[in-house]
């Protein structure tokens, strides 16, 4: 059971409502559970490139791509709440021979757009909503195809050390940031003092470099 007065489980449930949001405004919706979950995995990974904590630290690495059992609740709550609207429901096997859920995601909008409104007026809300739209906007470019699998060439998701069906944690690299984020950090480093990079421009050149990893994987 959740408590709805949590903050961490308000934080969740509003990261969800805003990768719908944002997805909307570049024309992914509705959102397949994929896609879905491996916007979800960027959003954690490269949080602490915005200066934001990490919100859903481990998940499970899937030859498919992220999984989340925590950002999936959160997804089936907003349903049963009527803010989030399911299509094309199924239960389909994955690569491993795995029973998992399969849909497409919008949102209710005379429902969603209150909540987006509060958290608009909240500067440490407003500030994710921000971020999360950035990032929906840099992986929007992948097109819906590659998002599915641009984890694949992701900096943390990609460490061959890490098995298909373990748990992936991106906390555990020694208290330092995870791969991904040092190399977004990286790109930023490498410009000074020429140019000084937001950190929206190092997440934009992150996921530029993973569309070009994955155009040389075609």
């Amino acid at each position: 059971m959740h408590d709805d007065t949590d903050p961490q489980h308000v934080r969740r449930q509003i990261r969800v409502i805003a990768i719908l949001d944002a997805a909307e405004r570049v024309g992914l919706l509705p959102l397949a559970t994929q896609p879905l979950h491996t916007i979800a995995y960027f959003a954690d990974a490269l949080g602490p490139v915005w200066g934001l904590r990490i919100l859903d630290a481990q998940l499970l690495k899937r030859r498919e791509g992220p999984l989340s059992p925590t950002f999936q609740r959160d997804v089936d709550t907003l349903v049963g709440q009527g803010v989030v609207v399911p299509q094309d429901v199924s239960y389909v096997l994955d690569d491993d021979g795995n029973c998992r859920l399969r849909a497409s995601y919008s949102l209710n909008r005379s429902f969603a757009e209150p909540i987006l409104r509060r958290a608009q007026d909240l500067p440490t809300q407003a500030e994710e909503l921000n971020f999360i739209r950035e990032v929906v906007f840099a992986v929007s470019g992948l097109g819906v195809q590659e998002l599915s699998t641009a984890s694949s060439s992701d900096a943390t998701y990609g460490d061959e050390l890490i098995d298909f069906g373990a748990v992936l944690d991106l906390t555990a690299w020694n208290r330092k940031p995870n791969p991904s984020v040092r190399v977004a950090l990286r790109f930023g480093e490498l410009m000074q003092p020429e140019l000084h990079l937001s950190d929206a421009e190092m997440i934009h050149l992150y996921v530029r470099e993973l569309y070009r990893r994955l155009s040389h994987a075609a």
